[in-house]
């Protein structure tokens, strides 16, 4: 039997691909399915099944075996919130978000600090200088 979705051949008697994770319709349900398969080195984490250690996702439950790769993201994404302040970090985050989330975080944090500093420290630092160099006394 192939899997409908990546086109792997799957051998045993397994209810989901072992390379996509796609569920195999004609073996869901299959009573003589076996609950362990032969000659295998590791368990899945959710459903304990024996298992083959080089899996993507468990033949018997289709859960991922693997945490998912982080996927690189261009460093212009730091343009946004750079230059857009909390617009651009919020743009930034839902762009990236599904890749990097841990970047996508951080974008959009840089976004929040930059609009703090705009409308608040750089307006009160202005007022602070005006007054210093007397410009807020008439003269």
């Amino acid at each position: 039997m192939f899997c409908p979705k990546c086109g792997r051949e799957e051998l045993g008697n397994a209810a989901f691909c072992r390379s996509c994770g796609v569920r195999l319709e004609s073996r869901v349900g299959d009573p003589q399915q076996p609950r362990h398969a032969a000659g295998v080195a590791a368990q899945c984490p959710n459903c304990r099944n024996k298992i083959d250690a080089n899996l993507a996702f468990c033949p018997y439950c289709g859960k991922p075996l693997r945490e998912p790769a982080v996927r690189e993201t261009s460093w212009a994404w730091w343009l946004l919130p750079i230059c857009f302040v909390w617009i651009g970090g919020l743009c930034a985050f839902f762009a990236v978000k599904d890749r990097n989330s841990k970047k996508a975080i951080w974008l959009l944090i840089l976004g929040i600090i930059l609009t703090a500093l705009y409308y608040v420290v750089f307006p009160a630092l202005l007022f602070v200088l005006g007054i210093a160099l007397g410009e807020g006394n008439g003269y």
